[in-house]
């Protein structure tokens, strides 16, 4: 990261199931720590995980969460919608587009514009069986394909 900064090249960080790193204080405290040297270097940090609500209950990543410039939001269980909205900065009307909502839905916020999405892939087709990641459905085509060769 340090050296791609100092070549004028941004080097983005993706940190996978994020909430497990908020589950020590110690952790929590260097995510917190690496989320600022990156950005100051030049970097981009990316916190992936399933439910925002993880995080609504971690003060450290609360904090995280309101200074992100950008927040993509997927589909998300019915959740505290005040709460969520106010730290990521969006209207709870705005939430109905992540909020038991179909899949391939969701709110996409850059800076202070926030843009409502509606990417659902028909199931018919192999952009759909591509990103699937429903394991009951991958299992389910799994065996249709297992029953064609017999």
């Amino acid at each position: 990261i340090v050296e791609n900064g100092k070549r004028g090249k941004a080097t983005w960080l993706y940190i996978d199931e994020f909430h497990v790193l908020l589950n020590s204080e110690y952790s929590a405290k260097y995510l917190q720590q690496l989320w600022k040297k990156v950005r100051k270097q030049g970097g981009l940090c990316t916190g992936i995980t399933q439910n925002v609500v993880d995080l609504l209950q971690n003060y450290t990543a609360t904090t995280m969460l309101a200074n992100s410039e950008f927040v993509a939001l997927l589909k998300q269980a019915n959740t505290d919608s005040s709460k969520m909205a106010e730290v990521i900065g969006v209207s709870e009307a705005q939430l109905r587009f992540v909020t038991n909502t179909a899949s391939g839905m969701g709110l996409i916020k850059c800076g202070s514009v926030v843009i409502p999405f509606d990417n659902q892939i028909s199931k018919d087709t192999d952009l759909y069986r591509l990103y699937n990641t429903n394991i009951h459905e991958k299992i389910a085509e799994q065996k249709k394909k297992e029953a064609m060769l017999q």
